[in-house]
């Protein structure tokens, strides 16, 4: 069962997230924050083996998130789920350590997907990011 922790400061868009895996009996949503730092404390205390974050949040942002969560445990997996969709966002969460990148305009299944590319360490991006010309 992977362990999940929702990173987003919008309580809307974590519980849609929440029900959407929810869904799922090989998932598991084990952790909410509402911003990277409250998401980087919570890395010290909970098991995790993904996170799926927002780009923009109070404090510091997702990239920052992933540039220190990485540093803390290399293996966990981490997923970018934003409206800050632009190659340049997304080539930066590449370079930092992200597993996948999800725009919040993308099909929600997307989410599910990401996660299982997470798991199998492939790279996922969301359906609408793939179709840019």
């Amino acid at each position: 069962m992977y362990k999940i922790m929702l990173v987003d400061d919008h309580p809307i868009v974590r519980e849609g997230i929440f029900r959407l895996i929810s869904t799922r009996n090989d998932m598991k949503v084990v952790a909410q924050a509402n911003s990277g730092n409250e998401a980087y404390e919570l890395l010290k205390e909970i098991e995790l083996d993904i996170v799926i974050t927002d780009f923009s949040m109070p404090g510091i942002s997702g990239l920052k998130f992933i540039e220190k969560a990485l540093a803390r445990k290399s293996d966990l997996k981490i997923i970018m789920c934003s409206m800050h969709s632009s190659t340049q966002i997304v080539n930066f969460a590449y370079k930092l350590g992200a597993k996948g990148f999800v725009s919040k305009s993308a099909n929600p299944t997307n989410i599910l997907d990401a996660i299982k590319a997470s798991n199998e360490n492939r790279f996922f991006l969301s359906e609408d990011l793939q179709n840019r010309s």
